[in-house]
């Protein structure tokens, strides 16, 4: 694996998709865990980074990507 972080980042969005897929909607609850993934963790920390309340990288791709599955902001 050459991004670790992007791999990351890309598995964690699959589990986000299936939850979307399964569940109807991405409302993940802060304390969430799917297949030892803190995945409602992971979204509110994409929020973060996204409104700059805590450091961290975005792409506009990736920002993108969380947009077209429905993420409220």
């Amino acid at each position: 694996i050459w991004e670790p972080l992007e791999d990351q980042w890309e598995r964690n969005f699959a589990l986000l998709k299936q939850f979307k897929e399964r569940e109807g909607h991405c409302n993940v609850p802060k304390s969430y865990e799917e297949n030892g993934i803190k995945l409602g963790r992971w979204l509110d920390r994409q929020r973060q980074v996204r409104k700059g309340n805590v450091s961290g990288n975005l792409s506009t791709e990736q920002i993108g990507r969380l947009d077209e599955i429905g993420i409220r902001w």
